[in-house]
């Protein structure tokens, strides 16, 4: 019998739980709780036993707060919840919303106030509907908050652009930013009197986001001189220009990393782009700008990375100077194992010669496999093959100690 399947025995007996529980020092238990930080259930039986436990318990059941379609509980409820018991809501660092209808901004308002201590705030298929008076936002423009996040995702939801701004302004910075709107469900009024002027964001991600709203979220905001890394998937909206994209990263004026991830455009593939987009982009301008990131995106075999990387080392006049590091990142490994695959010589050997004769000394070179879920994690002996292949390919290049493979 495990740990876990013995408390709940040992719980049914609260009196002698409580007897035993003064024996010990509470730094005892308190370890031995924080062993049950994935068992709500037993969690939810030690915080009735004793006034000792009550507070441990409560940190671990209340850390992470999900709100969903399926939860009984509405948005307006919690958010009374919360207001009404602050010893709970001084737990919660990570705030949870999927797939709710019935969301307003004055509710999301009240919940996040509630929260002294939220670290991360997670949307995604939301729909918020405006409710705050514009003297309001004026007054949060005058008061700015001291609230500090550590990371805000705003995914696939349905609000205006107003809406956004106002959860934005609720908090004074905001380590990482990631806005997703591949459902189209931003509704854009641009209205710039209403971007937190006190607002700093350090990291900012964005997949199929308006340019238009971007461009007005650093110009009102502090990311002109706050922000240091974005990632970009795609360019916007199919009526973005990459001008107006490059004109936004050249205004971040303390940008040192970019990842640029350019998605199909009217069926044309990655490979394919004209090497006018790159000079459109005006990335040289980025004088800051140390590191950039670009994908391998699909390869059949090993050998196809020869050709992405020959791709993007074309794009090297179109960088700053200041580039001192090219980062390539392997989206998916090859549909044909890598165990037993031999770089094709005239290939790599080319590429090889390239880099150490044309790349500018300073430029080192990272190869890595970039992938969020564990699932998606190539067998060990397939990445020590891909190790082993790319310095094989690049032998010069990693004998000079520009040459890194992290998978």
């Amino acid at each position: 019998m495990d740990f876990q399947e013995a408390v709940p025995r040992v719980l049914n007996f609260a009196d002698q739980c409580a007897s035993v529980s003064s024996q010990f020092p509470v730094e005892v238990w308190d370890i031995v709780l924080d062993h049950l930080h994935d068992a709500p259930a037993v969690l939810k039986q030690c915080s009735v036993v004793c006034k000792r436990w009550t507070r441990t318990s409560q940190y671990h059941l209340f850390t992470t707060l999900v709100c969903h379609s399926r939860s009984t509980t509405t948005p307006k409820a919690l958010a009374r919840f919360l207001s009404t018991k602050p010893h709970i809501a001084r737990h919660v660092l990570r705030l949870i919303l999927l797939n709710r209808d019935d969301l307003s901004m004055e509710v999301l308002r009240s919940m996040v106030l509630a929260l002294p201590t939220l670290r991360s705030l997670f949307f995604r298929s939301v729909i918020i509907t405006d409710s705050l008076e514009l003297e309001e936002s004026v007054d949060a423009q005058i008061h700015p908050p001291s609230r500090v996040l550590e990371e805000l995702t705003f995914m696939n939801c349905a609000a205006t652009d107003n809406t956004l701004y106002l959860i934005l302004g609720l908090f004074s910075s905001i380590d990482h930013l990631m806005l997703d709107d591949r459902s189209d469900g931003l509704v854009y009024n641009q209205p710039a009197h209403l971007v937190p002027r006190h607002l700093a964001i350090t990291k900012f991600g964005m997949i199929s986001v308006s340019i238009a709203l971007v461009a007005t979220l650093v110009r009102g905001s502090r990311m002109a001189e706050t922000t240091t890394a974005v990632r970009i998937t795609g360019f916007g909206k199919g009526s973005d220009s990459p001008e107006a994209l490059g004109e936004v990263l050249q205004s971040l004026s303390c940008l040192r990393s970019a990842q640029l991830f350019p998605v199909q455009v009217n069926g044309q593939e990655i490979l394919d782009y004209p090497h006018n987009l790159w000079a459109r982009l005006g990335i040289a301008r980025c004088k800051s700008l140390q590191a950039v990131e670009l994908p391998i995106a699909s390869m059949h075999h090993a050998n196809d990375m020869c050709i992405w990387l020959k791709h993007w080392f074309s794009i090297v006049p179109y960088l700053p100077a200041s580039i001192r590091e090219m980062q390539f990142a392997i989206v998916t490994f090859p549909e044909v194992p890598v165990v037993g695959s031999v770089p094709v010589a005239e290939l790599w050997e080319t590429l090889d010669r390239a880099i150490m004769e044309t790349m500018p000394a300073q430029i080192r070179v990272e190869i890595a496999h970039r992938t969020m879920l564990p699932s998606h994690l190539p067998p060990a002996h397939e990445r020590e093959a891909m190790k082993t292949f790319v310095f094989q390919g690049l032998p010069e290049t990693a004998k000079s100690g520009r040459l890194s493979v992290v998978i």
